[in-house]
């Protein structure tokens, strides 16, 4: 366990590092960023989930577990010999001061992409070892997400909720045959989680050795339109029929909301399937939070003992 001290720290989110690609990342600006916290005595850095999400808001994500490749730096696959400079720069467009999300995610995933492609091509063993050990370690959600993505991939990112039956219901006969049809694609999205969690935990080490702690955030709900939800309907308030939530989060009305606020997340079967399983979701969501950061902040943690 973290010992904590009395101590101040910044939050900045990874996305708002500067840099020329549209977009933070945990490449050098976020290693000059540690040196920045430590030049002002700084003991924390705060920052936003780290989750796999393809929308503005880092609190809607496709995993409660899958890193944000997005966030993977460019230039540290040069240096890992996976790219050449000619690879980001050839096509890259002109980025404003603003993310442009859209702009950035067709443009980096194709970088992303060949990357890729060049590991296959250059059958790297070493590297490919290291991966076969990362999918032993992180199979039991890996699996899953993995699987999600390329079935929604194939579904023009419809919710799954509106996929054939039979991958909506996670028909097992029918999801092994996709296993090994999209073989590639989830091959490729393995490499792109294995490149995020190795740099990450680079940067996370080199912020710990100049006794920077890193404070994380995890919202309690997850998307509906999630990895989490589809692999886990049991554990969710959904109806049996349509699949669809019979709830949703909110939060009442108080002085910042004179009308309240729907989040639009569905709710846990607390008192179901969850406690069935002696809440091993939760166990395993919480133990890889605390995995990729030092101090994790729950938003929010009385969800946990009420909700609306």
């Amino acid at each position: 366990m973290v010992k904590l001290d009395r101590g101040s720290g910044i939050l900045l989110h990874i996305i708002s590092l500067p840099g020329p690609n549209g977009i933070g990342d945990i490449g050098d600006e976020a290693y000059k960023f540690v040196d920045f916290l430590i030049e002002c005595n700084q003991k924390i850095w705060q920052i936003l989930p780290l989750t796999a999400s393809e929308k503005p808001s880092p609190y809607s994500g496709t995993s409660a577990f899958a890193g944000n490749p997005l966030l993977i730096s460019l230039e540290k696959l040069v240096d890992d010999g996976l790219l050449v400079q000619s690879d980001i720069e050839s096509n890259r467009p002109k980025f404003g001061d603003q993310i442009e999300l859209r702009k950035v995610l067709k443009w980096k995933y194709s970088v992303l992409n060949r990357a890729y492609n060049n590991y296959k091509k250059n059958n790297l063993a070493k590297l490919k070892k290291e991966i076969d050990a990362f999918v032993k370690k992180e199979q039991y959600w890996l699996d899953d997400y993995t699987l999600y993505m390329s079935i929604k991939a194939e579904q023009n990112n419809q919710s799954w909720s509106k996929w054939p039956k039979e991958l909506k219901q996670c028909d097992k006969k029918v999801l092994k045959q996709k296993r090994q049809e999209y073989a590639d694609v989830i091959d490729q999205h393995i490499f792109l989680q294995y490149i995020f969690f190795h740099q990450w935990s680079q940067l996370k080490q080199y912020a710990n050795q100049h006794e920077i702690l890193i404070l994380g955030d995890m919202p309690v709900y997850v998307d509906y339109d999630s990895a989490d939800v589809w692999a886990n309907q049991s554990l969710f308030q959904l109806d049996p029929k349509t699949a669809l939530p019979t709830v949703v989060s909110g939060a009442p009305s108080d002085s910042f909301s004179e009308n309240g606020q729907l989040w639009n997340n569905p709710i846990y079967d607390w008192t179901g399937n969850l406690r069935k399983t002696n809440f091993d979701w939760w166990i395993k969501r919480l133990k890889k939070s605390l995995e990729t950061v030092d101090v994790l902040r729950i938003d929010h943690f009385r969800g946990l003992e009420a909700y609306w």
